[in-house]
């Protein structure tokens, strides 16, 4: 009996590290999952205009995403109109990297709903909004 209580608390000394080792890789990969990579400036502007129909194009506002701050204005446009390229879909409560969706509003859906866009992604750059603390219905 007493041998066997020595062999397990050997065991478990050797095991504490590994999962040690193992929990922290997990929480690293599950950072990394919807941590997003910035995309090249010129591709993430056409992208983002390509929302727009294009005789408002020249003129329209445009933002980009810094995955580390937010989004920041790129260009200011003159014709009330602003694209942006959607990264996150917080409503399904499922972060993931590949979701790339142009956006386009005019000057009310500038003011009503590109903020929210704004909110989320500058959240989520600041790791306030991550898809394992996110709570859905």
């Amino acid at each position: 009996m007493t041998l066997i209580r020595l062999r397990n608390k050997r065991l478990l000394i050797l095991l504490i590290p590994l999962l040690i080792l193992v929990s922290s890789e997990t929480l690293a990969q599950v950072s990394s999952e919807w941590e997003l990579e910035k995309f090249p400036v010129d591709l993430e502007t056409d992208f983002a205009l390509s929302a727009l129909p294009s005789h408002l194009r020249k003129d329209a506002t445009v933002y980009l995403l810094d995955p580390k701050k937010g989004f920041y204005l790129a260009h200011k446009g003159s014709n009330g109109f602003m694209c942006f390229v959607a990264r996150t879909e917080w409503e399904w409560g499922v972060f993931r990297k590949d979701i790339a969706t142009p956006v386009s509003y005019d000057v009310a859906g500038t003011v009503a709903i590109f903020s929210v866009y704004q909110d989320v992604e500058s959240m989520r750059a600041r790791e306030n909004l991550q898809h394992c603390k996110l709570k859905t219905p």
